[in-house]
């Protein structure tokens, strides 16, 4: 497994405990979902966004989306409910949101399942169900620690982060 860090929107291999190369770079749309990662060199790698499929603001209608420069798809997310509080099987709850804890993700050569642990601690399993990455957020100091299968590219655990980010908003509590 390599390892990473993520500091102020900038990826970094980490070598000996410590940030060494910059790899990649966020940057972050003014307006809505849209995120899109760039390379050391300031090319453009690939762009996220959150897509409505459907009629209606449901999370079934929610899909997110990876895409390279050229538009080709890179990896599609669907959000899902924690399997106990399915509003579909078990009804919607009076007093509270159902949790939002995991992403199905259809990549072009595999399948893979982002399950949030908690908001700030998230795990890739592939179709195995083997752990090929981790997000953990690094604490006090700020930041967040990778540690991921060699076979993923440095665009994609940006891409995969930003998955992250969006899952976490599934769950925030909007008031009006």
């Amino acid at each position: 497994m390599a390892r990473y860090c993520i500091r102020s929107g900038n990826l970094f291999a980490v070598e000996d405990d410590r940030p060494a190369v910059r790899l990649e770079f966020l940057k972050l749309s003014p307006l809505g979902n849209r995120k899109r990662v760039f390379a050391a060199d300031g090319r453009m790698e690939l762009e996220t966004n959150i897509e409505m499929t459907g009629q209606g603001t449901s999370l079934r209608n929610r899909r997110y989306t990876m895409t390279d420069p050229q538009g080709g798809v890179l990896a599609i997310g669907s959000p899902e409910y924690e399997e106990s509080d399915d509003p579909d099987i078990v009804g919607w709850s009076i007093y509270r949101v159902p949790c939002v804890d995991h992403v199905l993700i259809k990549g072009p050569n595999s399948d893979f399942s982002l399950r949030m642990l908690n908001s700030q601690n998230y795990r890739l399993l592939d179709a195995k169900g083997k752990i090929v990455f981790e997000l953990i957020h690094h604490g006090l100091c700020g930041g967040w620690n990778i540690e991921a299968e060699d076979c993923f590219e440095p665009k994609m655990l940006l891409g995969f982060f930003i998955f992250c980010r969006y899952l976490e908003q599934e769950n925030e509590f909007v008031t009006v």
